[in-house]
């Protein structure tokens, strides 16, 4: 995960050199920057869902990665969790099950966090969470989870690492009545 958000700075320092250029050659490189693919074309990872027992399902918004598709790959780092824009309602200690678009990853790795105060800000059908401090360590787990016992608004972290293809993180964003 270091290296991930090692070459996701990297991506986003290239860019701002990039666009510092004078247009004229003096920045030192020599392809069109139209050829260059930008965050738009980074591919994504694999979508993930979080179902509760009763069958309620979201899913999970898609933060920093490193994933290779086919024939480019690239990484996207995002200063804070995003999540899925409505809540998932899960009742307290309620069982919660994560699901893949893909085989399931060789780590899983997760973290619950109470959802901050400050309103988040909107990205249309996600969320990017400002976070007070570093988010909690995530910790290895099992697809299958509990959702937290005392009611509140959290936030579901999780990490899933695909050996030869990448790694992804996933927010979600959970309510408990």
């Amino acid at each position: 995960m270091r290296l991930a958000k090692f070459l996701g700075v990297l991506v986003v320092a290239a860019s701002v050199l990039a666009g510092c250029s004078d247009g004229n050659g003096a920045s030192g490189r020599t392809e069109d920057p139209d050829d260059s693919p930008g965050p738009a074309t980074i591919p994504r990872g694999p979508g993930a869902t979080l179902s509760t027992a009763s069958g309620a399902a979201v899913e999970g918004a898609q933060g920093t990665r490193c994933w290779q598709g086919a024939g480019f790959g690239g990484c996207v780092d995002y200063l804070s969790p995003v999540t899925n824009a409505q809540p998932l309602v899960a009742g307290p200690g309620e069982a919660l099950a994560l699901g893949f678009t893909i085989r399931d990853p060789d780590q899983l790795r997760a973290a619950w966090m109470e959802a901050p105060a400050v309103p988040p800000a909107t990205g249309g059908d996600t969320l990017a969470w400002p976070l007070p401090g570093p988010p909690p360590p995530l910790s290895d787990t099992e697809r299958t989870l509990r959702a937290p016992g005392v009611p509140g608004r959290y936030l579901l972290l999780v990490s899933g690492v695909w050996q030869g293809q990448g790694d992804v993180t996933y927010g979600f964003f959970v309510e408990v009545p």
